[in-house]
């Protein structure tokens, strides 16, 4: 306990700093609004030829529009689809509850995941890999599925809770194919989950909406998370129906602006629920309210936010954010080169209070929250604790954070 003490807590500065990053974002332009004949639309997929996918859930139907926004004809499914999205082949996968059916242009079901051992829930969103890998989102179990073409499972990760990896409502899925990276919309815990294709948790960042003084604090928090999407430069769209907007994030968290401007009304998208983006630089979203496709074109910005991620030059621990913090706080930190990386909290006294991170990591800039619990998931009381990070041999730093409740 007194070597703890004297490596950890006596070198701390018992001071706070506060730093605020600015990033713009990307530059959005609205292109169009259509769909004329739609109602109430859900969820949206887009294919590698232009064509889009638009879930009615109340009329159990699908609609495929081509390039042209022309709608081409509408797929009738049996059951009300919840989800969906293009196969390899260009036929349709539709989630449905308790199964995924796969469709033809004529609506017929060609196949059933539940034929080949896989019967999800509450298949919440589907998206497809470059490989034909089908990733499937149940919102009842907590998990996201893998599974080859015809629906057998290749393996599975998540569970119910609010540690790190796990979720409570899953609703929402991207894929980043260049980064290999997931990006999971964990709606129950008002946040967002990136994981490795393989299932290996990343980081994480948002938390709930909440009230300071008069004034809502709506950047970088949730009301009702719904879907999410990534574009090519490795930003990150949020739909929030609660809230009437989209988010846009860089990979890491940091926030870099909405769409749909918050506080105003009448330029608020209205009740915004699947979202798309797609290689042609286009950001399709559905507005459920307006019955309505909203779609944007994703201009090239000039920032550092809409370049490549760069291997970070050295490793740092920035402050947590926010500090004093209430209910949660991110951490980032970034790794010049692979390390084993252990990043555990402590209190004033110097006894261990919970371990976030103790595993190998890759190069790159990390976000991972802290929810003010100890490692047995209760809550811990207010006061001043140390998060420690060890990088291998190469690398250790402690902050203080304060926890106020």
């Amino acid at each position: 306990m007194r070597q703890i003490y004297r490596r950890i807590l006596f070198p701390i500065l018992f001071t706070v700093i506060f730093t605020t990053l600015y990033a713009s974002g990307p530059s959005l332009t609205l292109k169009s609004s259509w769909g004329t004949t739609l109602f109430r639309p859900t969820r949206i997929a887009v294919n590698n030829k232009g064509s889009i996918a638009v879930v009615e859930y109340h009329r159990k139907q699908i609609n495929i529009f081509n390039e042209s926004r022309r709608l081409l004809y509408s797929v009738p499914v049996s059951h009300a689809p919840l989800s969906v999205a293009f196969t390899a082949d260009d036929n349709l996968y539709a989630g449905v509850e308790n199964d995924v059916f796969k469709l033809n242009a004529n609506g017929e079901v060609i196949d059933k995941f539940s034929l080949h051992g896989f019967t999800p829930k509450f298949p919440s969103d589907i998206d497809v890999d470059a490989a034909g890998s089908v990733y499937v989102v149940d919102r009842e179990q907590c998990k996201v599925f893998v599974c080859n073409q015809i629906g057998e499972i290749k393996y599975s990760f998540g569970s119910a809770g609010s540690q790190q990896g796990e979720f409570r409502s899953p609703v929402g899925i991207a894929i980043d194919e260049t980064a290999g990276e997931l990006i999971i919309g964990d709606a129950g815990n008002s946040r967002i989950q990136v994981f490795s294709l393989g299932g290996e948790f990343r980081r994480m960042f948002g938390q709930h909406i909440k009230q300071i003084d008069t004034a809502w604090q709506t950047v970088g928090t949730f009301a009702r998370i719904q879907g999410v999407a990534v574009d090519t430069r490795h930003r990150i769209y949020v739909t929030d129906s609660g809230l009437d907007h989209v988010q846009i994030f860089d990979a890491v968290g940091n926030h870099l602006g909405f769409i749909g401007k918050e506080g105003l009304r009448n330029s608020r998208l209205r009740v915004p629920m699947g979202i798309k983006a797609c290689k042609s630089e286009r950001l399709f979203i559905t507005s459920m309210a307006g019955s309505e496709i909203k779609e944007y074109t994703i201009q090239s910005a000039t920032d550092v936010s809409s370049q490549p991620i760069e291997t970070p030059k050295e490793f740092v621990l920035e402050q947590n954010y926010p500090n004093p913090f209430n209910p949660s706080t991110r951490i980032n930190f970034s790794l010049p080169e692979r390390e084993w990386v252990t990043l555990k909290i402590y209190d004033v006294i110097g006894r261990e209070v919970v371990v976030l991170a103790n595993e190998d990591y890759k190069s790159g800039k990390y976000t991972i929250e802290w929810d003010g619990r100890n490692s047995a998931g209760v809550p811990t009381s207010s006061g001043i604790y140390f998060y420690h990070l060890q990088a291998g041999e190469k690398y250790s730093q402690t902050n203080k954070m304060v926890f106020l409740k």
